[in-house]
Order: C-alpha cells, then structure tokens, then sequence
C-alpha cells in the first residue's frame, strides 16, 4: 500500500504540469477536493463517520485541524511551484518530506532502525544526491532572484510531513475516510471563493481525462497510505515513499512519449542513473531490513 501510494503521488505532479498550463492552482485544487471528498462520502455515512468527526474534542480535534491545514497547505505550494519549475526539479526538493516523515518516526514514534536499515538509508541518501545532481543548477536558475519557488517546495515539503506524522496518531480516533472526508470538504469550501469552475468547460478531452485520473488518485493514493500507516513504521514508509522522484522521471518520459506536445522528456545522466540504481537498492534495504525482527509496529491496531 506504501509503494501504491508513492507510485500515485509521484505521477500526479506530470499530469499536474500539464494541467497548471491550462487552470489556475485553487480550481485545480478546489475540483481535486471536491471530487475526493464526493468518493469519499457515501462510505463514511455508510460507517457513521461523521458523528465520530462531530465527537472529537481537546488533542484529537487538534491532531484534525492539524490534518486539514498540513495536506491542504501541502498540495497548494506544491502546484504553484509546478507553475516555475519542471516535475523532476520539484521532487528534488520534496524529498525533504519523506526524511522529515522518517526522522519523525524514530525520534516521535519511538521507532527503531536495524544496522541493515541505517546501511540502506546511508546508500538511499547518497543515491538520491547523485539522481538529483543534475538538476541543482536548474533549481538555482528558477529560484533566482526571489526564491518565491523554493519557499513553496520547503513549505510543501514541511507541511507534507506534518500531515503524515499527525494522520498516524489521529487513527487512533477516526476512520481513515473520515480523516480524508473532513481534510478534502474543508479544502473544497476554503477554495470555493476563489475556484473557477468556468474555466473547466474550455478545457480539451486530454486534459479532462488527466484532470479526472489526478481525482481518483488523490482519493486512492491517500486511502492506500493510510492503509500502510495502520501497520507499518512511519520511518519504513518514509523510506518506501522516497523513491517518488524515480518515479516522477520515468512517468515524465511516459507523458512525453505518449503527448508530446504537453509534456518534454527529462534526460538522465550517467551520475542519475547511478543514483537510481542506489535509491531503489537503499529503500529495498530500508523497508525490508528489519523484516526478520520482532519490533513494535506503533499503530497497529
């Protein structure tokens, strides 16, 4: 489910580059959260989600309100940065997120790493430099002379983290529809004001098709996290989610072979296929080396 949702969000930011050419980044994000939130609303009045929402009170609704604002704040500054700057540059600098997501896990949760793990993040680390070399220069072109575009991924990135890290504690007191419910029909009504859904009638078939796909996989991707959240370490999962900006490249190659006339291919250089080989040999060990032990699995319920 970990893998499911790192696939899913390191595909939507391709469809979301084509997409920031033709809508503005609140009617993308108002259509994303209300679709999601209409998915997700016949299974959590099915499950009486909402009178567990409307009981919470003290720290629980805090760990909520907490919820809303980091994934909500997350996915704004990530689609304005997509306005500046390329898909593969963008995940250079979300990568802070999962190291957040896993430094989070073993200082807050409590969590442990096997010597096999550590060895694995050290070759995940060193991979994810070398992958990322390349497009140093390309973040420092585009964030000159304002920054504005580096501020937007470190915010991201940061309230990315935050999101992931509350989410797993507040299982402990609603339903994972129910957390995603109130998190995407909060975003949809803050965005109502400004959204255009106007704009959404000019818009071709394609970009209607990707448009709809990036709806479904806000939806999938998080329940599919929040799945893996119930039954895994959050450090393991932030090792499992960091090989997001592999996945971004090759799904940019994709797009660029299938419309290329939307979307221009990222080449790869001998240091970022190195670096590849590293971030996938570093997150197999990282996620998978400690499976023979007999740890704590914090939130397993």
């Amino acid at each position: 489910m970990a893998s499911f949702a790192a696939i899913q969000w390191a595909t939507q930011p391709v469809m979301l580059k084509i997409l920031v050419r033709s809508l503005d980044v609140y009617t993308i994000g108002w259509i994303r959260f209300l679709t999601a939130a209409l998915v997700l609303a016949p299974f959590v009045i099915r499950r009486q989600g909402i009178s567990a929402v409307s009981r919470l009170r003290g720290w629980p609704l805090a760990l909520l309100v907490l919820c809303v604002v980091g994934l909500n704040t997350n996915y704004l500054t990530f689609m304005a940065s997509l306005q500046f700057v390329s898909p593969g540059a963008a995940q250079v600098l979300v990568q802070l997120g999962p190291m957040l997501v896993l430094v989070g896990g073993l200082l807050i949760y409590g969590e442990s790493f096997s010597r096999l793990q550590w060895v694995g993040f050290g070759i995940l680390v060193t991979g994810l430099f070398l992958f990322c070399s390349p497009r140093l220069g390309e973040l420092t072109d585009a964030f000159e002379p304002y920054g504005v575009e580096l501020l937007l991924l470190l915010v991201s990135a940061l309230m990315w983290s935050v999101y992931m890290l509350t989410q797993k504690q507040l299982l402990n007191y609603l339903l994972p529809e129910s957390i995603l419910f109130v998190i995407f029909a909060a975003g949809a009504l803050a965005l109502l004001p400004v959204a255009r859904p106007a704009d959404l009638a000019a818009l071709d078939p394609t970009l209607l098709a990707l448009l709809g796909v990036s709806c479904l996989m806000t939806v999938a991707s998080y329940l599919s996290y929040a799945m893996a959240v119930e039954h895994l370490e959050m450090s393991r999962i932030g090792i499992v989610i960091a090989l997001s900006p592999l996945v971004t490249i090759v799904m940019a190659l994709l797009f660029a072979t299938v419309l290329p006339t939307l979307m221009r291919p990222e080449q790869l250089t001998p240091a970022s296929t190195t670096g590849a080989v590293m971030v996938v040999a570093g997150s197999i060990l990282g996620a998978l080396g400690n499976l023979g032990g007999h740890g704590p699995h914090p939130g397993r319920r």
